[in-house]
């Protein structure tokens, strides 16, 4: 079923798993007590939810066919920012901020928009690329 919302991708499966890994990265730095430290420097924080959330929209983004489909993934990925923000405050150890739950909507719309042309059929090209003799 879900093949046919998926671009013809020789990997189709690995590209799936890193993309489910890389979902399961950002909950577990999102929820963990005592993420690694980033970068130090005013609002670094907001850049890397925007940076983490932009790179999980466009990977998908590289995946879906339909404009459709790629406006499905943004909004749960906005809804999954916006929860996992809830969560964290709910943790008692870490706060929840609004300013990062908007970071990680931007990053989403980011995301969305660098795939909406060429840029989501990057990986398609490189397929294509790397099949020639």
């Amino acid at each position: 079923m879900y093949y046919r919302l998926m671009r013809p991708l020789r990997y189709i499966q690995l590209y799936l798993g890193i993309g489910g890994a890389y979902i399961g990265a950002v909950v577990w730095l999102t929820l963990t007590s005592d993420p690694p430290q980033g970068p130090q420097f005013e609002h670094a924080d907001k850049w890397e939810h925007l940076l983490a959330y932009g790179l999980m929209m466009a990977w998908f983004g590289q995946l879906a066919v339909a404009r459709r489909t790629r406006a499905n993934l943004a909004m749960g990925f906005m809804l999954l920012g916006g929860a996992l923000e809830l969560l964290q405050g709910l943790g008692g150890v870490r706060q929840m901020e609004f300013a990062d739950a908007a970071a990680n909507a931007l990053g989403v719309w980011f995301g969305h928009w660098c795939t909406k042309d060429a840029g989501g059929r990057l990986l398609l090209t490189l397929e294509a690329k790397l099949k020639r003799p």
